[in-house]
């Protein structure tokens, strides 16, 4: 994910335990799924739609486990660089 924060696509608090972020998941992953949606909707955007869910588990997997999230949250605090 090059923008973007997963804490935000997962709609959790930086503070969020692994149980929920896997609560999250699963919950966006439920509302993300084909049997959620329109039909013609998910022939429509299907490759959006699967965008959508790798972020998701990426955000999922990153966040669930400690030691990739404490150096994601790293990141996350490093200011960007200035603008010449």
């Amino acid at each position: 994910m090059q923008e973007g924060d997963y804490f935000e696509v997962l709609g959790l608090a930086r503070e969020a335990t692994a149980h929920e972020v896997r609560r999250a998941h699963q919950a966006l992953t439920r509302e993300m799924s084909p049997a959620s949606l329109d039909p013609a909707l998910v022939a429509e955007l299907e490759a959006q739609l699967d965008a959508i869910r790798a972020v998701l588990d990426e955000g999922a997997r990153v966040l669930g486990d400690a030691r990739l999230r404490q150096r994601y949250q790293a990141h996350l605090t490093v200011a960007p660089a200035p603008q010449p």
